[in-house]
């Protein structure tokens, strides 16, 4: 196996592994469920601010690198059979990772102002408008992976590279990426999204070891 074949293959798991470590973080140690309103979702990352820093580098820069590593390989294989589609898959994980590198640096900034000492009164009036910002790149909603995800997959599949199960997994991220778009609907296709882009993470990167 070639240094970027395994390469490959880590970002591929550490992309299902950094969703579940994100969950575990904001759901279970800060809460973050738990509150609603702008003050008190500042309130809690006021009181963890490393936490949520060292959170936000591994899921949304660390992560973004892993998928540019990936799109990038996988790419490389499919160009040939696929150039189209894996194009276009290269492109959007480009595009959805630049978007998450930009959010996950504006929430980096807020953090490390906090750790710097600044009061968290202080950033209440500006808070929300940060969170939409960030929401807006990367998070509010997941249209951007799920079509890099579904390109991928279909170039996979027609390219015989992957697994059925992969390209079903595919689907089910690409229309919960589509939803999570939508109107009142974001949350549930934000759900379905995250649920799935893990599963397909991992079957993928089984894949990737059989190329």
């Amino acid at each position: 196996m070639t240094l970027f074949k395994k390469l490959a293959t880590i970002s591929a798991v550490y992309g299902g592994l950094s969703y579940i470590g994100g969950i575990f973080v904001y759901l279970q140690l800060l809460k973050y469920d738990s509150v609603s309103t702008p003050s008190e979702q500042l309130a809690i990352i006021g009181n963890n601010p490393v936490l949520v820093h060292i959170t936000t580098l591994h899921i949304y820069i660390l992560f973004s690198f892993g998928i540019i590593l990936l799109a990038t390989y996988l790419y490389l294989k499919l160009k040939d059979q696929q150039p189209a589609l894996g194009l276009l898959s290269l492109i959007s994980g480009v595009v959805w990772s630049t978007l998450l590198i930009a959010s996950g640096f504006i929430s980096m900034g807020v953090t490390a102002i906090l750790m710097n000492g600044t009061a968290v009164s202080e950033l209440t009036f500006a808070w929300q408008a940060i969170d939409i910002v960030s929401n807006a790149l990367g998070g509010g909603n997941e249209l951007i992976g799920g079509v890099f995800t579904g390109l991928l997959s279909l170039a996979l599949y027609k390219a015989r590279y992957s697994s059925l199960v992969t390209s079903l997994l595919g689907v089910v991220v690409f229309v919960g990426g589509i939803i999570s778009a939508l109107p009142y609907l974001a949350d549930v296709g934000i759900g379905i999204f995250v649920i799935s882009q893990i599963l397909w993470f991992f079957s993928l990167a089984r894949d990737i070891t059989k190329l």
